[in-house]
Formats: C-alpha cells, structure tokens, sequence
C-alpha cells in the first residue's frame, strides 16, 4: 500500500516539531485538549446597552467607486480579523437578513466611549457585501471615531 502525498506531509510536519512539542501534543490528546487553550481567557461581561440612536453614515455616489477598491483590497481573512478586533474592543456585530436586503450593524455596547448606546449599519444585497461595507463605514469613512457623528446632522449625523 503506497503513503498518499497529504500523509508524507504530515510526516515531515510531525519530524519537523521538536520531541517536546511532540511529546506535549501526545499529552493534549490523550488528555482530549484536542487543540483547547489552556487558560482561556474570561469573556467581557457587556453592560446594559441602552439604544441612544443610529450613527447615520451614508454611501454617497462619490464613495462607491473608493469603496469597490477598498473592498477588492481585502481578503476574507482581514475582514476576520477587523471583525474580532472591534468585539474585542467592546462593539455587538449582527449580520442577517431584514427588510432591505442583508444588514450588518455594530452596536457600541462597551467601548469606553461616547459612543456607547449608538449602532451603525450597512444594508446590501449579500451579507459579504453589507459586513465589508459596514467595516468600509467604521474604518475608512468614520476612521473609527463616531464620536465625529454624534449631535451633527447630515451625511453623518445621528437619526
């Protein structure tokens, strides 16, 4: 019986670790860790989030060509690590479908900041689309400051 290509990978990934890491990696699966940390971090407990208003940051025609080529930019793993990070930093993600298409939002539940209370979104017609646009809003748009929005009125004031 002949060794498969994925299998003389493995074997050469496996020779490649010191004995230590290979005997720590035999203990982990004996134990059944199978890959769990081990001291996971405690999540954040939230606050009460009280919803103040929406942060109002609309796509004007001169920003969606900026926007297609900010998007085509990224990956798919940055997007990733862009999301964690602002969950990380206190921010509520919500992607799903509503009335207008897919939405994503990001309510600021405990972010240390005035900004507390207020929820921006992005409506379009993939959940992709709305989560890079939402990402777009925060970053490019906003340069992650609401504060910026907050009592203005227009493009960027609160509704």
């Amino acid at each position: 019986m002949a060794i498969s290509e994925e299998v003389k990978g493995q074997q050469a990934l496996w020779q490649a670790l010191s004995p230590a890491e290979q005997k720590d990696i035999r203990e982990r699966l004996l134990r059944g860790d199978k890959g769990k940390k081990e001291s996971p971090t405690k999540p954040r407990t939230p606050g009460n989030f009280e919803l103040l208003g929406y942060v109002r940051c609309d796509l004007g025609k001169s920003d969606r060509e900026p926007f297609r080529a900010w998007q085509q930019d990224q990956n798919n793993s940055t997007y990733f690590d862009m999301l964690v990070k602002l969950c990380d930093s206190g921010y509520l993600l919500k992607c799903g479908v509503g009335k207008e298409g897919h939405q994503a939002s990001l309510s600021a539940c405990d972010t240390d900041g005035e900004c507390n209370g207020f929820v921006l979104s992005a409506f379009a017609s993939e959940a992709s689309d709305s989560l890079s646009l939402l990402l777009y809003k925060h970053h490019i748009l906003l340069e992650g400051d609401w504060t910026s929005s907050l009592g203005g009125t227009g493009k960027s004031g609160l509704r």
